[in-house]
C-alpha cells in the first residue's frame, strides 16, 4: 500500500479492472427507477454519532436478468438519528424497497425510531455482523464482479463522484493471511 491505496494488484480483493467492467456511462443516479419488474433493496449502515463516521444508505436494483444495479447513495455524517430515520423511510417508500441492516443493537434503535414515526418498512436483519459471515459476503461480492453482474452508473459528475467513493472503498480491500481486510 502507498497512502492507503493498494499498489499490488495481486493483493487486491476487488481489482480495479473487475469492479469497473460494468460501468454504464449513460446512466445517472436514480435514473432507473421506472423498471417495474425489478426488485429494490436499501442497505443501511448508520453512523455512531454526528461528525463521526458516515451513515450510508445504498439503493440497489436487481433486474429480471439478475444484474445488480447501483441506483443511488445517501451518505452523510451531520444528521441525527431522527433525521436519518426520515431519510430511510422516504427512500424506502420512493423505491418500494426492502431495508437490510446488520442485526445489532445500534441498528435496532432505528427500528424503534421508525416505528414511533409511524413508518412501515420491510426490514431484513442481516446476520453478517460476525467475521466469518462478512468474509463470505465479500467473497460472494467478488464472484458477482467476476461474473459481471454488478452495474454502476457513470453518466454525470454527481454520479461519478458518488460511485467513485464506492469503487475506492472496494479497491482498498486486500488479502492478508487468507482473509479480506
Amino acid at each position: 500500500e502507498y497512502l492507503c491505496k493498494v499498489v499490488d494488484d495481486d493483493a487486491q480483493v476487488f481489482k480495479r479492472g473487475d469492479v469497473r467492467k460494468n460501468i454504464d456511462i449513460h446512466a445517472v443516479l436514480g435514473s432507473n427507477v421506472e423498471f417495474d419488474n425489478s426488485k429494490y433493496i436499501l442497505g443501511f449502515d448508520p453512523s455512531h454519532g454526528i461528525g463521526k463516521d458516515f451513515t450510508v444508505i445504498i439503493v440497489l436494483r436487481q433486474d429480471e436478468q439478475g444484474y445488480i444495479h447501483f441506483v443511488d447513495m445517501w451518505r452523510r455524517n451531520d444528521f441525527p438519528p431522527d433525521r436519518q430515520a426520515d431519510i430511510l423511510i422516504e427512500t424506502a417508500k420512493q423505491y418500494n424497497a426492502v431495508v437490510a441492516a446488520e442485526d445489532v443493537g445500534f441498528q435496532r434503535l432505528y427500528a424503534t425510531i421508525i416505528e414511533q414515526k409511524g413508518g412501515h418498512l420491510r426490514y431484513i436483519a442481516s446476520k453478517a455482523s460476525n467475521k466469518g459471515l462478512k468474509q463470505g459476503l465479500m467473497n460472494r461480492l467478488r464472484t458477482w464482479f467476476d461474473r459481471k453482474l454488478i452495474v454502476f452508473p457513470f453518466g454525470d459528475q454527481d454520479t461519478r463522484q458518488k460511485v467513485g467513493i464506492i469503487l475506492d472503498e472496494l479497491e482498498a480491500h486486500v488479502w492478508k493471511n487468507g482473509e479480506i481486510v
